[in-house]
């Protein structure tokens, strides 16, 4: 995934609020559980005998056999770094956009901040959110609006900077 083509538009991240927080979650627990093949799953898994007689298994292992399991074991070794890369990766991303959104949020006037912080990131219906700031639900909508052409602007200020 492309970090600059992912979600910059604030009025998407903030709907996607609280969606992106259990995708968070689920990748940092994903990562700290992740499974990894370790090399004596990788070489029991290769089975070099052939079966001769009924439950008796013998055989002559190939010359091959070291050769193959050791690259067999550098190919999973690949593939679960690059798996976890993956992971790793989408987490940091989304962890930076998080920690950028936030800060914005932060910089906007108290009633800005308040009702981005109840509507979209506490998912509070817009009826709660007005009588949580004491307001109308018509004023509610002029400043959301407010704090979302904020955010906007700041968003704008710092992709110009980043080209």
């Amino acid at each position: 995934m492309d970090s600059t083509s992912k979600q910059t538009n604030p009025i998407e991240l903030l709907e996607n609020y609280r969606s992106d927080t259990q995708t968070i979650a689920i990748l940092q627990r994903a990562l700290h559980s992740f499974p990894r093949a370790s090399a004596n799953e990788v070489i029991e898994s290769m089975n070099f005998t052939h079966g001769e007689g009924i439950g008796a298994v013998t055989g002559r292992i190939s010359d091959k056999t070291a050769y193959i399991a050791f690259h067999y074991h550098q190919k999973m070794d690949s593939v679960n770094t690059e798996s976890y890369g993956r992971y790793a990766s989408e987490l940091w991303r989304m962890e930076q956009e998080r920690e950028r959104l936030n800060f914005y949020v932060s910089l906007l006037e108290p009633r800005q901040r308040k009702v981005i912080e109840l509507y979209y990131m506490q998912g509070i219906s817009r009826e709660s959110t007005a009588s949580e700031l004491g307001v109308t639900v018509r004023t509610f909508h002029k400043i959301r609006k407010q704090a979302v052409d904020r955010l906007t602007e700041m968003y704008e200020l710092t992709s110009e900077l980043d080209h």
